[in-house]
């Protein structure tokens, strides 16, 4: 018993460094992106964003790991594995992965590029526009932001491939909803060359803890330590 332990504790050492040694190379990368000359810096900043997203994400699902302590807890110190909150931020991961390789990697043809930008900035664009707006500064954002908006529907009018789009798809584009054109996030995984597992299973599995499904709970009462 002692023996199989060490073997799964120098396992998970080699793990963590080779974790970590992907964790630098990754902010190495995205650091990499500023000072960059482009025609499009707007572009180019927000495939920084995403960038570093990912790379903030790969980092807290690393330090969740080794547990979350905390000593001064009112009851009781705190120390445990928090096993849902590391899956929900994977989820968040996975997804900022394939928002990046479907925007700024995936597309082909300049046409293309511009649709799957604009379909994007209309995304976040569109929900805030749903968001009570009380203060006079955030009213005056909205109000700018409803521009932008106006803005990119009719550079998307102009575009060829959303020329060709059936009208449901073309009112998904303009609400916001890009990833639905595109057959959902297990299509846009599999698009990015993930294989059926990870693009479904996996996928779906992550999902469940952040929507709180039966599945995770019943792991939330049976998993109780790192080696669970």
């Amino acid at each position: 018993m002692d023996k199989a332990r060490k073997q799964r504790k120098e396992v998970t050492k080699e793990q963590e460094q080779e974790y970590l040694s992907l964790l630098g190379l990754l902010f190495r990368v995205s650091a990499g992106i500023k000072g960059v000359v482009t025609a499009d810096p707007n572009r180019l900043q927000d495939a920084e964003g995403l960038a570093v997203k990912f790379a903030f994400h790969s980092a807290s699902i690393f330090y969740l790991t080794r547990g979350t302590t905390i000593e001064d807890f009112p009851s009781e110190p705190l120390d445990f594995v928090d096993a849902a909150s590391i899956s929900v931020i994977a989820r968040a991961a996975f997804e900022t992965f394939l928002t990046f390789h479907h925007v700024f990697v995936s597309p082909q043809t300049d046409q293309d590029r511009e649709f799957r930008y604009w379909a994007w900035l209309l995304s976040g664009l569109c929900e805030r526009q749903k968001f009570p707006a009380t203060l006079e500064k955030h009213q005056k954002q909205r109000a700018d932001e409803k521009k932008q908006i106006q803005e990119h529907h009719k550079n998307l009018d102009a575009n060829s491939i959303f020329q060709s789009l059936s009208k449901k798809q073309k009112d998904n584009i303009k609400k916001g909803r890009w990833w639905q054109v595109y057959g959902g996030w297990k299509r846009i995984a599999t698009d990015a060359g993930l294989n059926e597992l990870h693009a479904s299973a996996v996928y779906g599995y992550l999902c469940g803890w952040a929507h709180s499904d039966s599945l995770s709970v019943l792991q939330v009462h049976t998993a109780k330590s790192k080696e669970q």
